[in-house]
This record gives structure tokens, sequence and C-alpha cells, in this order.
């Protein structure tokens, strides 16, 4: 389960992305909040997210330095753009007492929803980019440097990381016993009988 402690700081956020200076930092710190929980999480699991926030809780890396170097190197770029994505339309709204509204400022042009919804889909592509390269990273030297990613814990909210890379959403000629079926029944349209139902 996942602490309140966030990985990244709206100072980041401004530094690293286009984000503008004057931004209130109550108004992004939920999306960084579920930026981490939704997206981070499942690419390091429970224990190293434990790991992580305590050590910034703590204010000290000591004896931790790789997780640092984790977080600096690979996560909070991954981190920063799924904000961002998050962000993009829940910047332009604000419940208030009267509902949702929608900010406009005196000289500022409201996009329109194409154009949120285009600009969240740069942000997510960049931010699966560098979630790509944490998780090519941490299936290479989670075994040498981060116990807690080969045993993130055992309790009923423990998150496991995610180590595949790539799925297919197309029929490869296994059936779900895992029995191989030639190509030819496939395009045949017969997967033939294995029996599982």
């Amino acid at each position: 389960m996942s602490q309140n402690t966030l990985l990244i700081d709206v100072e980041i956020l401004q530094a690293r992305t286009n984000i503008h200076g004057n931004i209130d930092a109550t108004l992004v710190e939920p999306d960084i909040k579920f930026a981490q929980d939704a997206y981070i999480m499942p690419i390091i699991g429970t224990g190293m997210m434990n790991v992580i926030q305590g050590c910034i809780s703590a204010g000290s890396w000591a004896g931790k330095e790789n997780y640092k170097a984790l977080l600096d190197n690979y996560l909070i770029d991954a981190l920063v753009y799924y904000t961002l994505a998050e962000s993009d339309l829940m910047l332009s709204y604000q419940l208030s007492n009267k509902g949702l509204v929608r900010k406009t400022g005196d000289s500022t042009q409201t996009p329109s929803m194409e154009e949120i919804a285009s600009l969240m889909g740069v942000h997510k592509k960049r931010a699966e980019f560098y979630a790509r390269r944490a998780k090519d990273y941490l299936i290479q030297q989670a075994p040498f440097m981060y116990p807690e990613y080969i045993n993130p814990g055992s309790t009923v909210d423990t998150q496991y990381p995610q180590r595949v890379l790539a799925s297919s959403p197309v029929y490869l000629g296994v059936d779900r016993c895992g029995t191989h079926r030639p190509l030819s029944e496939i395009f045949q349209g017969n997967r033939g009988d294995c029996g599982c139902d």
C-alpha cells in the first residue's frame, strides 16, 4: 500500500516540462499521487515503493543509493509525464461550491477537448517510453541490486511488479491449455478441440 509521500514535487515537474511556474502545487499534487500509484507502483512493486518513500520521508538515502539512482535516472521522467497526462484535463477544471467549473484567464484561449486529448496522448507516449526503460533496467539489475523487486511483500494489498514488457492481443496459436495449433488450422478457423471446456 502506497504511503502519501510523493516521489516528486511541483518544482521537479516545472524543471522537466513546460508546466508554468505559477501553478498552484495543491492542484497538481493529487495527480502526482495518482500517477505514482497507478503507473509507477506497477513498475516497481510495493516493496520497492515502500523503500523509496521511506528514504524520502526520512530525508536520507544512506545504504540505499541504488534506489536513489533508480528514482533519479528512470522513475522521475516516467512519473513526470504520467502526471502531465493526468493533469492536462484536470487543470482546466475545478470543483467548487457551484459544482464543476472550467477556469479561463483574461488573455488565454481555452483548448478544445480534442486538443487536450491529443496533448494527453503525447504525454502518455513519453511516459511509456521512460517506463519501458525503467522496466528494462529493473529486469536486468533487480536480482543483484533490488531484492524488493523479487520479493515485494505478501500482504493482501501487495502490488507485484509487472515484469512483462510486451503483450500481444493477437491469437498466436496456443489454446488455453497451452497446446500449440498449426497455422493452417488457425487460418481455416479450426483451432481444434483442446478439451479445456
